[in-house]
């Protein structure tokens, strides 16, 4: 009985969440869609590169196991981050990201951006489809309720963590706005949610 009210309450925390998911996807690529057209077509192209390479040629599930193993090792000195920052950490894509922070530097009068932005979205996506299937996995309930709510806060996470490198490598994204956006949209589909469920017509 315990077990189907936490499950219960798991799934309804997966739906209050759907508004945040919503807004923060929002914010993430209005930011996005600011800089130049050949970098945001590149990013997004490679998310639909790995999905495609996923899907027909190859489930690289050793590179993110050793992704993984990468992060749990940086954090092995704190328990509880060994297990949730391989989660949330996409460690690929935030290394690719400091490349491309410290690329103009190195290769002067080159600009490198796409193909960085390219592979680090690239990257993003193998993280985020063998995290999901890894949760997945683990739940073992009928209803996956500990599964979505799970992977909504992986999710959350690591687009905060890839909105954080983007505007530390590039000049013309913007973090703050990402969040502002995320409280702005979140705040108006709650508030019309409430409106819709308790405040009487």
């Amino acid at each position: 009985m315990v077990e189907r009210i936490l499950s219960a309450l798991k799934f309804f925390l997966f739906l209050l969440l759907l508004p945040l998911i919503f807004a923060t996807t929002t914010g993430f690529l209005n930011e996005l869609f600011l800089l130049d057209p050949i970098q945001s077509n590149c990013f997004l192209w490679g998310i639909i590169a790995y999905l495609i390479f996923h899907l027909f040629i190859a489930e690289p599930q050793g590179l993110y196991q050793y992704g993984k193993g990468i992060v749990a090792n940086i954090f092995k000195f704190f328990a509880p981050l060994v297990v949730v920052a391989p989660l949330v950490l996409p460690i690929f894509s935030i290394l690719l990201l400091i490349l491309l922070y410290f690329a103009p530097y190195v290769f002067k009068g080159i600009d490198l951006s796409v193909y960085f932005l390219f592979f680090a979205s690239f990257a993003f996506a193998m993280h985020m489809v063998f995290t999901a299937r890894d949760l997945r996995q683990q739940d073992t309930e009928t209803l996956k309720s500990r599964y979505f709510f799970s992977m909504a806060l992986v999710f959350l996470a690591s687009l905060f963590m890839m909105a954080l490198m983007l505007y530390l490598s590039l000049s013309r994204f913007s973090f703050v706005n990402v969040v502002q956006a995320t409280f702005s949209i979140s705040e108006k589909i709650y508030r019309v949610i409430f409106h819709q469920l308790f405040v009487p017509r």
